[in-house]
């Protein structure tokens, strides 16, 4: 039973922009859209920290916005803390991503965008996740300290997750070389990014 919500507070946890909303595009970064080679501007770095066998590489993560969170108190004495407009999205690092000489190709480029691809399907599964989190306590303090703990649980699972399909994928591809694994993969990722914007969907 819902007694009343007592106060409202700004939390910041885990890796977050300065820009609010999840739509920019800048000269060293950019949200999730489709990419073409001019972002990918760390240049060629075949034998450096790309895994090899890898054209090209893109450095892609997720990130939160700063976020409000609301506490409020039940009839017997519990506190809960939940962040109604949470949300986490794909993020491109444009100077940590790059792609070797003589490697600009269509069928490249196809497949570092689905490695884009899988980044946010994963921050969207991360959403749909995080708005359903709730911290408890004895108190408002104590209540936020959970949530913000459950956030970044949350959060560091989803990047653990993310990191293990992501090198599968290259492994399976031999990034992007196996023409029927590739084609595989890529109506898999097409699936799997579909479930996870329904799922977000299902909960907003």
């Amino acid at each position: 039973m819902l007694r009343r919500t007592i106060f409202a507070a700004v939390l910041l946890t885990v890796p977050a922009v300065e820009l609010a909303g999840k739509e920019f595009d800048t000269p060293v970064e950019t949200t999730y859209r489709q990419l073409t080679w001019d972002d990918f501007k760390s240049g060629d770095n075949t034998g450096g920290r790309w895994d090899r066998g890898a054209w090209a590489h893109v450095a892609a993560g997720i990130q939160l916005d700063r976020f409000r969170a609301e506490t409020r108190v039940e009839d017997d004495g519990v506190w809960f803390a939940f962040a109604p407009g949470i949300e986490a999205y794909a993020v491109m690092d444009k100077f940590l991503s790059g792609v070797a000489r003589g490697a600009k190709k269509d069928e490249v480029l196809a497949h570092e965008q689905l490695h884009f691809d899988v980044t946010e399907a994963f921050a969207r599964r991360l959403t749909a996740k995080l708005l359903g989190l709730e911290g408890r306590g004895e108190d408002a303090t104590g209540a936020m300290n959970d949530l913000q703990s459950r956030v970044q649980q949350a959060y560091d699972e989803a990047m653990s997750e993310l990191m293990t399909y992501q090198k599968r994928y290259d492994s399976e591809t031999r990034h992007g070389s196996v023409r029927k694994q590739q084609k595989r993969w890529s109506r898999q990722i097409g699936e799997f990014f579909a479930a996870a914007t329904a799922e977000l969907e299902a909960v907003r």
